[in-house]
């Protein structure tokens, strides 16, 4: 159970690190579901809010959306600290993400972090 619990100590501070990483900003909320533990991975990465006016929204991302990959981190292969790391994002920065909607539909979205 302590195992559980540190993991999902360390899951939290990476979810705001998408969002929020240095100043810059997407809007993108987030669910990060692991796997295993050393090293953690995403298994898979799950839209859970889109703030309204940003970045992300006028990219067309939804909630319900699952991010495929960031960058050069595919998920579910790819650790969560790589995922953080590749996740970083700067104003005017690029994020290249490939997702899978809501409706199933494949889309390859660049983001510029704002």
């Amino acid at each position: 159970m302590r195992r559980h619990h540190q993991l999902a100590i360390f899951i939290a501070t990476f979810i705001p690190m998408f969002s929020y990483a240095g100043t810059g900003h997407i809007g993108l909320g987030l669910d990060i579901t692991p796997s295993g533990y050393m090293p953690p991975k995403a298994k898979e990465v799950i839209v859970t809010s889109v703030e309204k006016g940003s970045v992300a929204e006028k990219a067309g991302i939804h909630v319900g959306d699952e991010i495929k990959s960031i960058n050069s981190c595919v998920i579910p292969e790819c650790s969560l600290e790589e995922f953080a790391q590749e996740s970083h994002i700067l104003p005017g920065s690029k994020v290249k993400i490939n997702i899978v909607t809501n409706t199933g539909k494949r889309k390859k979205i660049e983001l510029i972090g704002a």
